[in-house]
């Protein structure tokens, strides 16, 4: 269970710390929550739930929350206050990133082909157990 745990988090932070690079390299001033060499985001909302990034550019700024697919439905609290909070400032966004392991999409990819193979290839079996259908006399 930890292993699980850990290689989601690394699959969190790594997605994290790309798309901070790619802000960076982009120009924007950039504050990541939880690494080094960044600055912390501001809290949001009264919560005060603190996004995964905060990029600000010219009077832009925008709030980045990274998710895995199971984080997503857990924490839908987080994600309507910062949405809410992005849509009542002016020059402000909200993006959402949703991550999940690769090599999971591979698989999950893999099955549905296998069950779609398995699937014709049962239809393709059931016709040619099918008696041939009487044909029509004519008149």
């Amino acid at each position: 269970m930890a292993k699980k745990v850990e290689r989601k988090q690394d699959i969190h932070h790594r997605k994290v710390r790309e798309i901070a690079r790619k802000y960076k390299r982009d120009g924007y001033t950039v504050k990541v929550e939880g690494v080094r060499g960044y600055g912390r985001p501001a809290t949001v909302g009264a919560q005060r739930h603190r996004p995964d990034i905060e990029a600000m550019k010219s009077g832009k700024r925008v709030i980045v929350e990274v998710k895995t697919a199971r984080s997503l439905a857990r924490d839908k609290d987080q994600l309507k206050t910062f949405a809410r909070s992005a849509s009542y400032r002016s020059g402000t966004e909200f993006h959402l990133v949703v991550t999940n392991p690769r090599k999971r999409q591979a698989e999950s990819k893999r099955s549905i082909m296998d069950r779609n193979s398995r699937i014709h290839e049962s239809s393709r079996l059931k016709s040619i157990d099918k008696p041939p259908r009487p044909k029509e006399k004519s008149r």
